[in-house]
């Protein structure tokens, strides 16, 4: 019966959690419901199938749902917030209503509004993510599972999510710099044109967007793999799949979308910046911004729209940074799309041993051909033979020194070749050796023991005769 009862308490599964010492597993095997078998007690692991794990299973399940949900909400109230206001500064940029209007004051409302569902969306989602860490952790404390970089990644997104603008008529003085660019004048902007800058900031949403919505997060075995080799499936994580798959899309997508964002929000934030020839504000056209951005973006530069303000100025050189880690990353891809790959370099190298070979045979050829040459003019009888064997000797030199290059050339291409060896055909073929080395033993061990029992059998009668021998002198001695 013990017996019986250990093999059933083996069968059962464990999940790979810690569980608490002072705790213990109850596992009955005669299948009363009063508890009336024998029970065993484990100090570690969880039963899969018990009903408060079980719970905890569904409970998790059902927290992944929620936090896609949380994410996805954020997101939206996130784009909607930055929507109104583009909205609000083309409103206003175009005369259609006043900042003291009320078209004005209703979507700065609406902003704050947003601004306020998206910190509580983002609080959903933290406390999710806190939910599913005491799950994973196997806590009994939620206080378990706060960091101090979880509470500093709070902070930081509820700041930069709290920033929006908010009606008032508030003017703040910047420095901005005269049309000839020598002197430095005073501007008062609007309160709300500084504060709808950060507000492209909450973008960062899109990243966790990406990273939740992944191929790579969406997939159990994917995390688990992951996971067991420490590998965190985030954003990062993510990008770097889409690069190795994908980089010249990725590249492209970023490009654009970057063109057209920060166009945006040089539009909206209305920067002062001047056409350089006629002195023309482009405050309000969003084709020259975006113009503005692409020359900034490649490094060009031609001067005709040039930022007045230090922000402008420092979001052109954001710009400029930017484009050159997107030129470089551009580069690096086109190159290794361009590389050849191993089956490629394999047929030339291939075609270019075809051709060194038949070109040695060729200058061997000719080597002998001016050897025999130089001896059937070697007499020089005439002053013609001794033109034609000055020729051959000539000649001859030079085939040598063609045959000495194509001899080179075939060792730079051997030594070519060595760095090709694909590692799967060499463990291929190291594993195949060793397999046969492995037969020839065998056969060899086999082919010992058969002559060890064929010498076995030759020496019995011998060995008999010689303990009869031996018996005989026993008994004459007797």
């Amino acid at each position: 019966m013990r017996r019986l009862e250990r093999r059933a308490f083996r069968s059962r599964l464990y999940a790979s959690k810690p569980y608490e010492y002072h705790e213990k597993v109850d596992l009955e095997c005669n299948g009363s419901k009063n508890g009336g078998g024998a029970v065993f007690r484990s100090p570690y692991g969880r039963l899969w199938n018990d009903k408060p794990n079980l719970k905890l299973t569904k409970r998790r399940k059902v927290l992944f749902g929620q936090r896609v949900k949380a994410c996805d909400f954020s997101l939206v109230f996130a784009l909607i917030g930055i929507i109104c206001t583009i909205f609000e500064a083309e409103l206003v940029a175009n005369n259609v209503t006043s900042r003291s209007g009320t078209i004005s004051h209703c979507l700065r409302g609406a902003i704050a509004l947003t601004t306020f569902v998206l910190i509580v969306i983002i609080i959903w989602y933290h406390a999710i993510e806190l939910q599913i860490c005491v799950i994973d952790s196997g806590a009994r404390d939620w206080q378990v599972a706060i960091t101090a970089e979880r509470i500093v990644q709070l902070t930081f997104e509820v700041a930069v999510c709290s920033i929006s603008p908010f009606p008032n008529n508030l003017l703040v003085n910047m420095v901005a710099l005269q049309s000839d660019h020598r002197q430095i004048r005073a501007i008062s902007v609007p309160l709300d044109t500084v504060l709808s800058i950060p507000m492209f900031l909450r973008l960062y949403l899109f990243c966790r967007f990406m990273a939740i919505h992944s191929r790579q997060f969406q997939d159990a075995a994917t995390r688990s793999i992951a996971s067991l080799n420490r590998v965190s499936v985030n954003f990062t994580f993510v990008l770097k799949t889409l690069m190795h798959e994908h980089p010249l899309k990725v590249l492209c997508g970023f490009t654009l979308c970057f063109w057209i964002f920060h166009a945006i929000l040089k539009k909206v934030s209305r920067l002062t910046v001047t056409f350089r020839y006629d002195g023309v504000p482009e405050d309000y056209k969003y084709l020259n911004a975006l113009w503005f951005i692409m020359i900034t973006f490649k490094s060009v530069g031609y001067g005709d729209i040039v930022p007045d303000t230090y922000c402008g100025r420092v979001m052109a050189i954001t710009t400029g940074i930017v484009g050159a880690a997107v030129s470089s990353a551009l580069i690096a891809v086109i190159g290794m799309k361009l590389e050849l790959s191993k089956a490629e370099k394999h047929v030339n190298n291939f075609m270019t041993d075809s051709k060194l070979s038949r070109l040695r045979k060729e200058t061997a050829a000719k080597v002998l051909q001016n050897t025999w040459f130089i001896h059937k003019y070697r007499d020089c009888q005439t002053r013609k033979d001794e033109m034609k064997l000055r020729l051959f000797q000539r000649k001859f030199l030079a085939s040598i020194y063609e045959f000495r290059k194509v001899k080179w050339d075939q060792r730079k291409l051997a030594e070519q070749g060595n760095a090709l060896v694909d590692l799967a055909k060499l463990q291929s073929e190291t594993h195949s050796m060793i397999w046969t080395m492995q037969q020839n033993l065998n056969d060899l061990t086999s082919k010992v023991i058969e002559l060890n029992y064929r010498l076995d059998a030759i020496l019995l009668p011998y060995s008999r005769q010689q303990s009869r021998l031996q018996r005989h002198a026993d008994s004459i001695e007797v």
